[in-house]
């Protein structure tokens, strides 16, 4: 997607403390870390502002929090499919079983970051830790790979990953804040029609209630908020189908001119 975005305008992308190329952070890792290092990354690299920020996931939640204590730095967001909040109250069953699973989970990491002290993953992991060094991600490079799998054998990524899946629990078991506003603010939600493609039926319906309420309300927080649904797509809308990522970006810059213009 960056390719596309750069033939018509500057695009910068980056790792999250703790993950790709990027050193760890001071714990914990919330909301509200990733948006004190996003703001200090822009300071540093004197990138001029405002920028449109576009998040991925929970990616969009950091720009949402990012444009509510920032809002000078932005001019416009493009949320690419916002994940469900407070889904207990669509599917308190499925809630449920992701608190168990959660907490089998949160075990798994932890014995990965024993291992990964005891410098048992920088190769082969022992068996029962196959878990802990995934395969190569085949949409990414021999370089990225190869930096996946260095993170991954030190405790600081566990640490990390835990942290962060942590504050998810309580970032995702709440709506949207009815405190939230954006003002006039261009914002774009991308909403995937196969996010749950995978659920049964039954839960996948309630699941897609949550979402489709999470999302409402976030484009309710600006007078200038605009539901786009894609077809034909998972969760990852920008691996599926970036154009129309760009395409939003490009939506939000014309509508940042035309605001200037106006003016």
């Amino acid at each position: 997607m960056q390719p596309l975005l750069a033939a018509f305008t500057r695009t910068c992308a980056y790792d999250r403390a703790g993950y790709g190329f990027s050193d760890a952070g001071p714990l914990p890792r919330n909301l509200d870390a990733d948006v004190a290092d996003l703001h200090a990354l822009l300071e540093r690299a004197a990138i001029a502002r405002p920028v449109v920020l576009v998040g991925h996931s929970l990616g969009s939640n950091i720009a949402r929090r990012y444009a509510t204590l920032h809002p000078a730095d932005v001019s416009a967001l493009v949320l690419v499919d916002p994940p469900a909040q407070d889904v207990a109250a669509f599917a308190p069953d499925w809630a449920r079983e992701e608190t168990a699973m959660n907490t089998q989970r949160f075990a798994i990491i932890r014995r990965c970051e024993t291992a990964a002290a005891q410098h048992q993953l920088a190769a082969e992991p022992p068996p029962g830790l196959e878990a802990c060094i995934a395969r190569a991600n085949p949409l990414a490079d021999d370089k990225v790979n190869a930096a996946i799998h260095a993170w991954k054998a030190r405790p600081a990524f566990w640490r990390t990953l835990l942290s962060e899946l942590q504050d998810n629990v309580e970032v995702f078991g709440h709506p949207v804040a009815t405190a939230e506003t954006h003002g006039a603010l261009p914002l774009l939600v991308l909403s995937a029609d196969g996010t749950y493609a995978d659920a049964p039926p039954n839960v996948r319906t309630a699941l897609e209630a949550a979402r489709d309420a999470t999302q409402a309300r976030i484009v309710a927080t600006s007078s200038r908020g605009r539901l786009v649904k894609v077809a034909h797509t998972s969760h990852d809308i920008e691996l599926d189908q970036p154009e129309a990522v760009v395409d939003a970006v490009r939506q939000a810059i014309r509508e940042q001119a035309d605001a200037k213009a106006r003016r």
